[in-house]
């Protein structure tokens, strides 16, 4: 009897918006909170940098390949994405690509430029670094 609940509990649907555990949507969310966390620590050690809203970490890790987001090391993953994020900058600057991509406006019409994200990007994987290392 245990083993039937248990396979109906396990079938259950979840609701169409709910990420599955271990998804690339799931991790992507994952991995927004984290460097969320991460900007702010970042914030109190170098307040002198601009910091970019929640929507425009969101636009940043829109497009990471699903590829950075497997593995169980999430320092690593963290360490993989901002390495990713910070290449995509330098490119986006040196092809005169001005602006962040964000698809949506941000809060109180912020702008936060390609320089912006590749400066908060590569002090925020010295800081990874550091917190690893």
């Amino acid at each position: 009897m245990k083993a039937l609940s248990a396979t109906l509990a396990s079938t259950t649907s979840l609701p169409a918006n709910t990420p599955l555990l271990g998804s690339s949507p799931y991790r992507l969310k994952q991995v927004s909170r984290i460097i969320r966390h991460l900007r702010g620590q970042l914030q109190h050690n170098r307040p002198q940098l601009m910091m970019p809203s929640d929507h425009a970490i969101e636009a940043m890790l829109e497009n990471c390949p699903a590829i950075l987001l497997s593995g169980d090391d999430w320092q690593q993953i963290i360490g993989d994405i901002l390495t990713h994020l910070r290449k995509r900058f330098t490119a986006q600057i040196s092809a005169h690509e001005p602006h962040l991509h964000c698809g949506q406006s941000t809060h109180l019409g912020e702008t936060f430029t390609s320089t912006d994200a590749l400066i908060f990007t590569s002090a925020l994987l010295e800081h990874h670094c550091q917190a690893v290392c």
